[in-house]
């Protein structure tokens, strides 16, 4: 697909900074000064969501649309990593799947797939060259949904699988990733206690706030690649 090579691109400048290393490391802003960022980006605007799903369901009952309306509620409180946001998804799948079967057509459920396995195929490329193991294994885990969708026996099953699959999708988005690699940042940066040199535990704080900042800005893959120098200068020291 044409966003793999770019995000080859971008994280390949990004490692070059990492580990060309001195204190050029604290200045993580050129690769993104570019169109490959923003298509990284449209790529990832493009995966699809339960709410986009649930939009274009046909329903005729009040109770339709009261169950529908609580699918997007548990969706989007899903989408905020405080521990339950998995469940919270997994619940917004039960209540909206037995109307998006009755509502999607067989055109409809293909096109998801296909926008699901583009944005694992920008995923994967993107942990060819970061170390991500959250992101690796809810990619992993989609891929599996995808492969049970595959050799579903029932239309309901098929759609089943798939949102599974794109739920464990939701935390590979530059969003969920850079806010949760923040706070890995921070995590790391509380437990140094004193143990690392001081200049690197300040280039790691700078990195980190200016992660926090990039995340306000809705600036995300600044802030993944902020967040994770930070990490990296810790974890090295």
């Amino acid at each position: 697909m044409r966003t793999r090579p770019l995000l080859l691109i971008l994280l390949t400048f990004a490692f070059a900074g990492t580990y060309g290393c001195g204190d050029d490391v604290t200045d993580p802003d050129a690769f993104l000064e570019s169109a490959e960022a923003e298509a990284v980006m449209r790529s990832a605007d493009a995966l699809p969501m339960l709410p986009e799903l649930v939009a274009t369901a046909s329903v005729s009952t009040d109770r339709e649309r009261a169950v529908l309306l609580r699918a997007r509620e548990l969706w989007a409180a899903g989408t905020v990593d405080d521990g339950r946001a998995s469940a919270r998804r997994r619940l917004a799948v039960g209540y909206a799947l037995p109307i998006l079967a009755e509502s999607l057509t067989e055109d409809d459920w293909g096109e998801l797939r296909a926008r699901m396995e583009d944005w694992i195929g920008t995923v994967e490329s993107m942990t060819q060259h970061l170390s991500l193991p959250a992101v690796e294994e809810h990619t992993s885990s989609a891929r599996r949904y995808l492969a049970r969708a595959a050799v579903a026996d029932h239309e309901r099953r098929r759609g089943y699988y798939l949102l599974l699959g794109l739920s464990d999708l939701v935390e590979t988005t530059p969003r969920f990733v850079a806010v949760r690699m923040v706070r890995e940042a921070r995590v790391a940066l509380a437990a140094t206690d004193g143990e690392a040199p001081d200049r690197t535990i300040e280039r790691a704080q700078r990195l980190k706030d200016w992660a926090e900042q990039a995340v306000q800005e809705e600036d995300y893959l600044l802030a993944i690649q902020r967040a994770y120098y930070a990490v990296q200068l810790v974890e090295g020291a």
